[in-house]
């Protein structure tokens, strides 16, 4: 038979499916930047298998027990954003290669091995700081998927060639596969990819793993990367295999060191970090399709399983608690501190330094803080503070002016995302361009082993946010001298033309000593002659203290921050929230269409005046509130004199 036979009877075997149109729309409109969440629910709402295939992993990744789950496609897209969203269709309405055969071994085994190195790849590609993770996970999924069909065209093939011993079949497995079966499994693969109209991206790296240098002549250096990361999988997948050949494991640990900068220990204990990951998708494929006789169910239910395990980390970055403030609360535990140098001069002058001084930081102290501290350029780390979303925040020294600093080290997993790499700049430009007592201050802004970091004032205190489920509702003195600062230091924002967009109370630090505030965390701002720079139907900021205007995709200007000054002022004054739901749907419906309690009727102690200032700052229209900063400010003077 024919190699084009062959092929063609291999592709008759699988009745090969096309992706959803659906689908392809979804991604296509979603790639627009007038696309609206309206118009992609309208979309999604044509197809109700990939409707609930969305929504079931938004609120499998999302939503714990006791709550309610999301109802709603718009609320669905808005808790994913559109960029997330591609990913997820695409990822959940792969096409599925269905077969009449009846499952066996090698089905299971084939799947169990696909899934490995889709998370093998993607985290790997993180490691690296590779530009494309999806994309790598997707190509480390898919690459051998013609093993798949020739086992399943084949049986008495597939017999003989798992019989080859292992070092002949890992060091030349296309030539045993032309011997056996007359087509080798990448051009299968290939043939099936192309199809589906995958993206050369993701194609051309499947197609030359077993050869990577192939690529060289096409000047694309990002598909030879991915290449040689796939054929790293593939080994990595079969380790047990790789080692029982001295020569194959010695060049995989070569190419570990080569490719990823990881020695053997280092490797041993990537593995470690990612095999739960693999663990949690095997359990969910044997709960869901132990027994299946039903070859689509079983790579089905497997493909969701990956896509719920991958979106899960997106989802925690979107619930994640706020990157962590810079302030100076002592850890549960920590390192012993690094002492500071100390220069004495004079006749018998020495240099005092540690027995031993810290290390350069290197990413792998970002999980594991090395006893004694390390160094980042001029500073001496000498703990975490905490962690967020987006990295750790370690206080530091920097001996230089006997100064103490909170240092924002950005985590690697976003580092590589250049959303994320241009947010944590906007927060560092921000903050250097407001030099105000009622603003955290920025010293310096630099780069190290890759990942970008602030080095910023260190507030001695806690997040206004715990300093009220500490104490409750603050003594009414207090809320107006916390609203008068906070109105100061907006104010100085609003003159050099930033909106921070995300004012809430755990980006606002109070400094117990001195009582004094800090707003902090700028991440999302952005210039005041930059406001039509927000995406239609794009969420910016946190729902909780987001104002109508942000949820309706428009332009957020400095009446947006007081918007979401005045749902700080409601929580300082009664402890609790302006607006509240169990679902962000419903959370954002009474926002935009809702009067919140006035504070006076949770706390009848509370001056008229300041009740009235409140309900104004959460006016729903912009024209209806306090224009300005500077406004609210003297309007809370007046307060002045009231006392708790």
């Amino acid at each position: 038979m024919s190699r084009k036979s062959i092929l063609q009877a291999i592709l008759r075997h699988a009745r090969l499916v096309t992706p959803s149109p659906i689908a392809l729309r979804v991604v296509n409109v979603a790639s627009r930047p007038d696309c609206t969440i309206p118009e992609i629910a309208d979309i999604l709402g044509q197809d109700p298998v990939l409707c609930g295939k969305v929504l079931k992993t938004v609120n499998s990744c999302v939503y714990t027990p006791g709550r309610r789950p999301v109802a709603t496609v718009e609320g669905a897209v808005m808790m994913l954003g559109l960029n997330p969203l591609r990913s997820l269709v695409l990822g959940l309405s792969l096409p599925i290669a269905q077969s009449d055969a009846r499952p066996d071994s090698v089905l299971r085994d084939f799947w169990v091995d696909a899934v490995s190195g889709g998370i093998l790849a993607k985290e790997l590609s993180l490691h690296a700081q590779g530009q494309a993770p999806g994309y790598d996970l997707v190509a480390g999924l898919l690459q051998n998927l013609g093993l798949l069909m020739l086992a399943e065209q084949d049986p008495a093939g597939w017999r003989r060639y798992s019989e080859v011993p292992a070092e002949e079949a890992l060091t030349d497995p296309l030539a045993i596969e032309e011997r056996i079966f007359g087509v080798n499994h990448v051009e299968v693969t290939c043939t099936l990819l192309t199809s589906w109209n995958l993206p050369d991206d993701v194609l051309e790296p499947v197609r030359h793993h077993h050869a990577p240098d192939g690529l060289r002549t096409y000047n694309r250096r990002s598909w030879h990367t991915r290449a040689e990361l796939l054929n790293f999988v593939d080994a990595l997948v079969h380790l047990d295999r790789v080692a029982e050949s001295p020569v194959l494991l010695k060049d995989l640990l070569a190419r570990a060191v080569t490719l990823f900068g990881m020695g053997q220990q280092a490797l041993i204990e990537f593995l470690q970090r990612v095999a739960p990951k693999i663990e949690e998708v095997k359990t969910v494929f044997e709960l869901d399709v132990h027994g299946s006789q039903d070859y689509s169910a079983v790579l089905g239910r497997g493909c969701e399983a990956l896509v719920d395990l991958s979106f899960r980390n997106q989802f925690e970055f979107l619930t994640a608690p706020p990157d962590a403030p810079a302030v100076g609360r002592e850890p549960a535990t920590r390192a012993t501190p690094v002492q500071p140098r100390v220069l004495v001069v004079g006749p018998e002058a020495t240099i005092g330094l540690p027995p031993s001084s810290p290390p350069a930081f290197q990413p792998e102290f970002m999980t594991r803080f090395p006893a004694g501290g390390f160094r980042i350029d001029q500073f001496d780390v000498r703990h975490e503070l905490g962690r967020g979303a987006m990295g750790v925040v370690y206080a530091g020294y920097d001996e230089a002016v006997c100064r103490e600093v909170a240092i924002k080290v950005m985590a690697p997993t976003y580092a590589t995302s250049n959303d994320a790499r241009a947010r944590f700049a906007r927060e560092a430009r921000a903050l250097a361009a407001i030099r105000h007592p009622n603003i955290v201050g920025v010293y310096t802004v630099g780069t190290i082993d890759r990942l970008p970091y602030i080095a910023m004032e260190h507030v001695r205190g806690l997040p206004l946010e715990e300093l009220v489920q500490q104490v409750g509702p603050l003594p009414i003195d207090r809320i107006v001298d916390y609203g008068r600062q906070i109105a100061d230091g907006m104010a100085a924002a609003h003159q050099k033309g930033i909106v921070h967009r995300d004012l809430k109370p755990a980006n606002i630090l109070v400094d117990t000593t001195e009582n004094q505030i800090k707003v902090g965390d700028f991440g999302l701002a952005r210039g005041l002659d930059n406001l039509g720079i927000t995406q239609a139907g794009t969420l910016i900021g946190s729902p909780l203290y987001m104002s109508p205007e942000q949820i309706d995709g428009q332009p957020a200007d400095a009446r947006s921050d007081l918007f979401s000054l005045g749902s700080v002022f409601y929580y300082m004054c009664t402890g609790r929230l302006p607006f509240d739901s169990p679902t962000i749907t419903g959370l954002l419906r009474q926002i935009g269409n809702c009067d919140p309690v006035p504070p006076k009727h949770l706390r009848a102690v509370l001056p008229e005046e300041l009740d009235v200032v409140v309900m104004n700052l959460l006016k729903r229209d912009p024209a209806d509130r306090i224009q300005t900063a500077t406004d609210l400010r003297a309007r809370l003077e007046l307060l002045d004199s009231v006392s708790a």
